[in-house]
């Protein structure tokens, strides 16, 4: 049986996790389109 502070702590982590993948995924897509944007500029 799982306490209700190891649920809490168990969605807490699940939160931070999912947090950094976004924040991740946030900046790949910001370094894409920088990329993108300069290949064009210089072509």
């Amino acid at each position: 049986m799982i306490g209700k502070e190891d649920s809490y702590s168990i969605l807490f982590v699940l939160y931070l996790i999912h947090d950094c993948f976004a924040f991740y995924k946030i900046n790949l897509l910001a370094v894409f389109i920088f990329s993108y944007i300069m290949y064009n500029s210089t072509s």
